[in-house]
């Protein structure tokens, strides 16, 4: 494998200059000018040192600098090129190397520690330089880092993930502490139990300031006071194209965890200061889906097919009596934007799907709209959504409702599943319409029983008082839909009936994805759109003051 293949298996990516230099300005904004030469400064994921090509050295000489990293090349480079005189540079494995040795510290006498550290007997791969400078209590730490940006998931949008890179000697000793799958927070780990009196620069990704499944790693391994930092986009890193915010963020080594705390970061773009961005850490039932939660979830107890789609069929399943939808809503955060989708059936996927009936359904709508009207950019890529601190008004809700009916992500439909030879009807509760609104077309006899029952959801929204926007996408819609039964037979001969329009009561994805096909109600789509457009001008605006996103 070449090397640029080996650091994309690694997650590691070269520090740009830029932001090298501009690390070492808010270190000096924490501690003070001249820094670099009263501490100790330590990279131990150092590559070819971009993070140090700024870093002056204290009258000549750079002694007071380490730098260890995995790669023997990248420790050849450097001690060739001698940029570093005077500095320790060596190969060294920071998340294997030593554990065993540093955990034992802890529990130590200072002068215990001093004398175990210095006992070359007891194995250390540490150089003695080094291991000399950690045992003085005396001394002041700064630790430069730009880390691997790895992890392991089985979830949407793996991005860097990659497989077993994490099975390390640190992470045996992390159990119940955090979610040890990130490399980054294994470094953090090793740091805090290893280096006393330090301040921290990493650059890393933002999740353990607000993901949910490090509250844990807040709450018990980030003892630290934060003290400053920015974000830039991830792009700057050659070779990547997913857009996400990368943070160089300073801590300051404490006794009080940091836990559901609040930091402000300045944020750079094609290296230009652009404005702050404030972060806030949520405990999990903060999040926007216990919101909805599932307290009191009916059993499931009629027949059906599962799906995970409009169309696809998993496999036969169980739905609640009365359930006229189901919302997968996936990890909270805009980066799974995504996933977020409804379907007619029981969807067999993610933890966080949740069954709508009439009791949760203003909250479903609201979730679905919440999660999907903000448009994602690089900065907002790891915000999480909230629980809202009041119900939202119903003028939001109901225009929630309307916009949701119209989204290419409602995947709800109306079709016989088949599966192995047996065939379940698929109803689609979220037919908007009441069926004195439209003109429908002569249907099969088997199907007039379905054919004189309007939907539950049909019947709530006529009773609603809507907005003039949310009313203007309703007429919209009304007139898509009626173009669409009136080329009911045509429609249906697409590709063998490829859109499965066997009842009267379609989903949206049938409707718009058929007419599309077949060139049809071009005008009509597109008035609807337009209109669709002014209703989210409306929603969009809502999202942060209501609580939905901080």
């Amino acid at each position: 494998m070449h090397e640029k293949g080996k650091r994309r298996r690694r997650g590691e990516y070269f520090t740009p200059l830029f932001y090298s230099k501009k690390a070492l300005d808010y270190i000096e904004k924490v501690k003070g000018p001249d820094w670099q030469s009263r501490c100790k400064i330590w990279d131990m994921a150092c590559g070819t040192a971009n993070l140090e090509y700024y870093l002056p050295s204290s009258n000549g000489t750079y002694d007071n600098l380490f730098l260890s990293t995995i790669d023997p090349g990248e420790v050849l480079h450097l001690n060739n090129n001698n940029m570093f005189p005077g500095a320790t540079i060596f190969e060294y494995d920071y998340l294997n190397d030593d554990i065993d040795l540093v955990m034992s510290l802890k529990d130590l006498s200072v002068e215990d520690r001093k004398k175990k550290l210095l006992d070359s007997k007891q194995g250390w791969k540490l150089p003695i330089q080094l291991r000399t400078a950690l045992a003085d209590e005396n001394n002041e730490w700064v630790i430069l880092i730009n880390p691997p940006f790895c992890e392991v998931t089985a979830g949407v949008n793996k991005g860097v993930n990659k497989k077993n890179v994490e099975q390390t000697k640190v992470r045996e000793y992390m159990e119940g502490k955090g979610n040890a799958r990130e490399l980054f927070i294994q470094f953090f780990f090793r740091i805090f139990e290893e280096v006393e009196n330090v301040t921290l620069g990493m650059f890393s990704k933002i999740k353990h300031l607000n993901g949910p499944n490090l509250e844990t790693f807040r709450n018990t391994i980030l003892k630290a006071d934060f003290s400053g930092g920015f974000l830039f986009p991830s792009t700057t890193f050659e070779g990547v194209t997913e857009e996400w915010p990368v943070g160089f963020l300073v801590w300051k080594k404490g006794q009080n965890v940091f836990g559901n705390g609040t930091v402000t970061v300045d944020v750079y773009e094609n290296e230009t200061l652009t404005g702050t961005k404030i972060i806030k850490a949520v405990s999990e039932d903060g999040l926007l889906n216990a919101w909805i939660g599932k307290k009191d979830k009916p059993k499931r107890t009629l027949d059906t097919f599962a799906v995970t789609s409009a169309l696809k069929v998993l496999g036969p399943e169980k739905m609640a009596p009365g359930q006229i939808a189901a919302l997968a809503s996936p990890v909270n955060d805009m980066q799974n934007q995504r996933g977020v989708f409804l379907v007619s059936s029981y969807y067999r996927s993610e933890k966080n799907t949740f069954a709508v009936d009439a009791n949760n359904y203003e909250k479903a709508m609201a979730t679905f709209t919440a999660r999907l009207i903000v448009e994602k950019d690089w900065l907002k890529d790891r915000d999480q959504f909230l629980k809202p601190s009041a119900m939202p008004p119903a003028d939001f809700i109901n225009d929630c409702i309307v916009w949701t009916m119209f989204h290419d992500s409602n995947q709800t439909s109306s079709f016989n599943a088949e599966y192995k030879g047996k065939v379940k009807p698929i109803r689609n509760g979220f037919f908007p319409f009441l069926r004195s609104e439209l003109n429908f077309p002569s249907f099969e006899q088997s199907n007039q029983s379905r054919a004189e029952q309007d939907t539950w959801v049909a019947i709530d929204l006529k009773e609603r008082i809507l907005s003039v926007e949310a009313q203007a996408v309703l007429d919209a819609g009304r007139k898509v839909y009626q173009v669409f039964f009136d080329n009911w037979d045509k429609l249906k001969g697409i590709e063998k009936n490829k859109y499965k329009l066997e009842f009267w009561d379609v989903g949206w994805y049938q409707v718009n994805s058929s007419l599309k096909a077949a060139g049809l109600g071009l005008n009509e789509r597109t008035a609807l759109e337009r209109a669709l457009v002014n209703l989210t001008n409306r929603l969009a605006p809502q999202i942060v003051p209501l609580g939905f996103l901080s």
